[in-house]
């Protein structure tokens, strides 16, 4: 299997204290270098799949056949969802008609 090399570089920077005058004076930058090696992953270096069946070699199901319908029909589904809005817009709208009733007999 393929390995995955991993280079992490850290690089170390900061204040050292200068006692013989007490100020602080810029470090020398530490530079750290670690490799790290792993398995690749499928993602990384996949694999190769052998062919797959072409649709020519592949025989129907008898079952496939023999599935029985539903009978269902998307268009009552759309009916209903239609009908559901138009209540749901009717009592904004009369909710709405209520208020500025009460609004105009205070």
């Amino acid at each position: 299997m393929a390995e995955v090399t991993t280079t992490t570089t850290t690089v170390s920077t900061g204040w050292n204290l200068d006692t013989a005058t007490s100020t602080w004076v810029a470090a020398e930058p530490v530079t750290t270098v670690a490799d790290a090696k792993r398995a690749a992953t499928p993602v990384e270096c996949p694999v190769a799949a052998a062919q797959p069946a072409q649709a020519d070699d592949i025989e129907a199901s008898p079952v496939a056949e023999t599935l029985p319908e539903t009978g269902s029909d998307a268009g009552w589904v759309v009916l209903i969802a239609g009908g559901l809005v138009l209540v749901g817009v009717q009592l904004m709208l009369m909710q709405r008609t209520r208020r500025v009733a009460r609004e105009n007999q205070s």
